[in-house]
């Protein structure tokens, strides 16, 4: 029960008001302006009272508003750039509007009265908007009227793969100003920004996160620790979680994301290409590309009954559909690392045509056919046993774009094979021994494919 509580809860209730009570002068002053003007043009003296009865609830609702405001500045995190204004525009917006009061009745029978009283009521809706506007800039940034920014952000925000799906080259991007940076922006930026430090931090830039909030600093060292992932992982019921509930919240994939560049040490200047990517975020990644490939356009092909995938995931494997309504599948291994069933190719035959995306990393495959998998388009075998052997039967997929043999024991040979797979768009080799020079004769074979041996690659 209220009564129970202590002034500072009171103040901190009253202050949480702010956002609600502020819309009545706004709304209450700019129609008492409308009034008077319609009274004056239309001789409609019901309006000119009106308007009085509005100027005066206007006053109220101004104080109430402004009072609220006080005490929620008080609990910090607002800009005093941008504070200041605001607090100095509500205090002329309530001594305009007394001014108006008193020349609309102490001296309205004055012939100056309505020369001085017309333009207050021009000037006092200049300064209910002006207040207006930077209380939204308090709240939700300085470019929240941006309609370019608008309309980008609705887009984005129903999108759970931004920022990677406005990526066309994900592996040349940036882990910080390319994916987490976007991420921020959108989920926090509105209460986290130069203007509007809650909690003292702000994470519009890399140096301002780095310098973290009323906890102190960010320590890259405790990644354990991070106050960050940990308000992001939240139960959404809860006072920490953030974004809180009721704001747009961070999907699972960029929460991941997230978790990946919290656990690499919160890197700023390293692109995607250069970093030993973790079969999640390969996974992720791999998702995003345009879905129109020729292959995933195919309707003729018959949809997989689902008593087969059924059966598939008892056995293990991670089936699912690459998008809703298409016959494609994306095989992922569920084993532990170190499992591999003896007959991969013959439990996968009877789906054989219709798996597109698949994914053995950090398994102990040494043998398979993949060459029944004819439309495949992406491959994953890092981190396994597989040799050259392997490679004969991969150089039939046509359709490869995607093929991951990094930490696996391919060799010179072995590679020399896949120079015919002309849709190939990129290759990971890194910890293979693989040479640069070995690398530069598949490249000359391959010109539009982008070959990547980790670290080394431009030295």
């Amino acid at each position: 029960m209220i009564f129970l509580l202590n002034w500072s809860d009171i103040s901190f209730l009253i202050g949480r008001m702010h956002p609600l009570l502020v819309h009545f002068p706004i709304g209450i002053l700019s129609l008492a302006v409308i009034m008077e003007f319609g009274s004056i043009f239309f001789n409609k003296k019901e309006l000119g009272k009106a308007a009085l009865f509005s100027l005066y609830v206007g006053f109220v609702a101004t104080i109430l508003a402004g009072f609220s405001g006080y005490l929620i500045s008080q609990g910090g995190g607002y800009s005093d750039e941008m504070l200041t204004p605001h607090r100095w525009a509500g205090i002329s917006l309530a001594v305009l509007n007394i001014l108006a009061i008193v020349l609309k009745t102490v001296f309205r029978e004055k012939s100056w009265s309505l020369k001085i009283y017309l333009p207050t009521l021009v000037i006092l809706l200049g300064v209910v908007l002006y207040t207006g506007h930077l209380g939204g800039t308090l709240t939700h940034g300085s470019d929240f009227l941006n309609v370019s920014q608008t309309g980008q952000t609705n887009q984005l925000n129903v999108n759970e793969n931004f920022p990677l799906s406005d990526l066309p080259r994900p592996e040349e991007a940036y882990l910080f100003n390319d994916i987490v940076q976007p991420i921020l922006h959108n989920h926090c930026g509105s209460c986290h920004n130069p203007q509007k430090r809650k909690g003292g931090l702000d994470l519009s830039t890399f140096s301002s996160i780095m310098d973290g909030g009323d906890s102190g600093p960010l320590d890259v060292n405790s990644i354990s620790e991070s106050e960050l992932l940990r308000r992001l992982e939240e139960p959404l019921s809860s006072d920490d979680r953030m974004p809180p509930k009721g704001k747009l919240q961070l999907s699972n994939i960029q929460l991941e994301l997230i978790r990946w560049w919290v656990a690499e040490k919160y890197p700023e200047d390293i692109q995607l290409k250069f970093m030993n990517l973790p079969n999640n975020i390969e996974l992720i990644l791999n998702r995003i590309d345009d879905l129109n490939h020729p292959v995933y356009s195919n309707d003729k092909l018959p949809h997989v009954d689902e008593t087969v995938l059924t059966s598939l995931r008892r056995k293990g494997y991670g089936v699912n559909v690459i998008a809703d309504g298409s016959p494609f599948l994306e095989v992922r291994f569920k084993f532990k690392k170190g499992e591999t069933p003896d007959e991969i190719a013959e439990e996968l035959k009877p789906v054989a045509r219709h798996i597109v995306w698949f994914d053995l990393s950090g398994t102990a495959i040494k043998e398979a056919d993949f060459s029944q998998f004819e439309n495949l388009t992406r491959l994953n075998l890092s981190q396994t046993n597989i040799g050259d052997s392997v490679l004969k039967n991969i150089a039939s997929l046509q359709n490869l774009e995607y093929l991951n043999l990094h930490s696996t024991q391919i060799s010179s040979e072995g590679i020399q094979q896949l120079a015919t797979l002309s849709n190939l768009k990129n290759i990971y080799l890194w910890n293979t021994g693989i040479l640069p020079e070995e690398a530069d004769w598949l490249k000359k074979r391959l010109p539009e494919t982008e070959i990547s041996l980790g670290v080394t690659d431009g030295s």
